[in-house]
């Protein structure tokens, strides 16, 4: 299945959009399951926004290296390694000090139960359809062709 990604994301006919956004997409530290992430990839190219994917199990000092260079409007992230409150509250907080002048995406089941309050530049994904409804929300018109 993994193989197929590459080749499905490389196919996809974006849908064009005014506004184009870019996002740039990674794993943090000891997360390891890109299947979700190449998943967003394809959706948010799917949309017609620009996409640079990084890859899994990234430092937050290497991803904000790529950042000054790169200029994201959203970063699009994924926690699911089990973390009691307090370890995933630092998480959140790292994030949001690290990427302060982006929106962060942050989805898995790590911030499913989380509700995020605290953070004005993190928006928590509780599943695709919230997803998909912030992409629809940055202003675009979803592909009929999916």
């Amino acid at each position: 299945l993994p193989i197929c990604f590459p080749v499905t994301i490389g196919s996809v006919k974006p849908v064009e959009v005014n506004d184009v956004k870019k996002f740039l997409l990674f794993l943090p530290d000891n997360e390891y399951h890109e299947i979700a992430l190449l998943f967003a990839y394809y959706v948010i190219k799917q949309h017609g926004h620009k996409v640079l994917y990084l890859g899994q199990s990234l430092s937050l000092g290497y991803v904000k290296e790529v950042i000054d260079s790169y200029h994201p409007d959203y970063i699009f992230s994924i926690l699911t390694n089990s973390m009691n409150d307090s370890d995933l509250e630092n998480s959140v907080q790292s994030f949001a000090n690290y990427f302060p002048n982006q929106k962060i995406l942050l989805a898995g089941s790590a911030v499913r139960e989380h509700k995020n309050t605290d953070f004005e530049n993190i928006i928590n994904l509780q599943d695709v359809a919230d997803l998909l409804s912030f992409l629809n929300q940055v202003d675009m018109t979803y592909a009929t062709s999916l």
